[in-house]
């Protein structure tokens, strides 16, 4: 059963065992000063990615990929 359209907002600690048709994270820059390898911030990305059914959106303030994103070169596309 699906649930009604619309948008829902959730904080990433809340995001586990849940799915949307797409995710958005909106201010992935506000992770930059963390050590791109720690486990904590590699698997709080792994649980928000893996929510979206259908589509990801990552939004960052700058103009290049935030550095904990920079292994995604080639799968995001940059507008």
């Amino acid at each position: 059963m699906r649930a009604r359209p619309g948008a829902v907002v959730v904080h990433r600690a809340s995001a586990k065992g849940l799915d949307f048709d797409t995710v958005a994270i909106a201010d992935a820059e506000t992770d930059s000063a963390t050590d791109p390898t720690e486990a904590t911030l590699r698997m709080a990305y792994y649980v928000m990615i893996t929510r979206a059914r259908q589509r990801l959106v990552l939004g960052w303030q700058g103009g290049r990929l935030p550095r904990h994103l920079e292994g995604l070169h080639g799968w995001v596309r940059v507008r």
